[in-house]
């Protein structure tokens, strides 16, 4: 298996090539088969394409979840390559604002009937000020990765 390819608009279009079985009838009516080489193939593809280097697997592996592997590929001459550039995983940014979003809205619940309650004076059904605490901390947390993302974008 080999994979060819050009570089057009800054995207790369690429093809796999592996042998594959060519059927044909012939003058008789017969069908016969043949195989079909890569080799064959490469000779019918358009000069503009090229071999495509193996995406290295190592260099995709990040140890920050802040960030994430961006692989650009690029002309190397007589070869596509890659760059492997490390750029802001605002994907997981977000969703982590998301999940604490979340949470926040699972206690709105218990902030309104502790509202309530106070209203018409009963004893309060929740514990308020851990229930303010946590939210506090929900908020705070929510606060700091978005500045994270923002002196993390702005690099």
């Amino acid at each position: 298996m080999k994979e060819y390819g050009y570089i057009e608009d800054g995207y790369l279009r690429s093809r796999i090539l592996e042998p594959y079985i060519e059927r044909l009838q012939t003058e008789t009516g017969e069908i016969e088969t043949r195989t079909v080489s890569v080799e064959e193939q490469i000779k019918q593809l358009s000069s503009e394409y090229k071999p495509v280097d193996a995406v290295d697997e190592s260099l995709m592996v990040c140890d920050d979840d802040n960030y994430t592997i961006r692989l650009v590929p690029y002309d190397n001459g007589d070869k596509i390559s890659y760059r492997y550039e490390k750029v802001v995983n605002n994907y997981k940014l977000n969703a982590d604002i998301e999940a604490l979003k979340a949470e926040l809205a699972e206690t709105d619940y218990q902030v309104i009937k502790c509202y309530e309650a106070s209203l018409v004076g009963e004893e309060l059904p929740y514990d308020m000020k851990m229930l303010h605490t946590s939210r506090n901390a929900i908020r705070a947390r929510i606060n700091e990765i978005q500045a994270t993302q923002i002196n993390l974008t702005s690099l």
